[in-house]
């Protein structure tokens, strides 16, 4: 399953997906998947990522510049959350 964002316009393909676009640095998606993944870019420096479903997820944000985040495990999300902190950081 994959969903993306391109000039707030909102891309669907499978499962329903939702997003919420606060500001233009915060925003959060919500992937329904019988259970729910929050991913909060709140600031270019806070970053919260919840994961609730062990399956294979993909999340693309556009936040100025791309991310791309592959959620797969509760160990692969560690990983994943380093990597993302990474880019949002830099």
């Amino acid at each position: 399953m994959f969903g993306g964002l391109r000039d707030g316009k909102l891309l669907r393909t499978g499962r329903a997906l939702q997003v919420s676009l606060r500001t233009r640095r915060a925003l959060q998606v919500s992937l329904r998947t019988g259970r729910a993944l929050q991913v909060s870019l709140r600031t270019g420096r806070a970053l919260q990522v919840s994961l609730r479903t062990r399956r294979a997820l993909q999340v693309s944000l556009r936040t100025g510049r791309a991310l791309q985040v592959s959620l797969r495990t509760r160990l692969e999300l560690l990983k994943q959350l380093f990597v993302l902190f990474l880019a949002v950081w830099m």
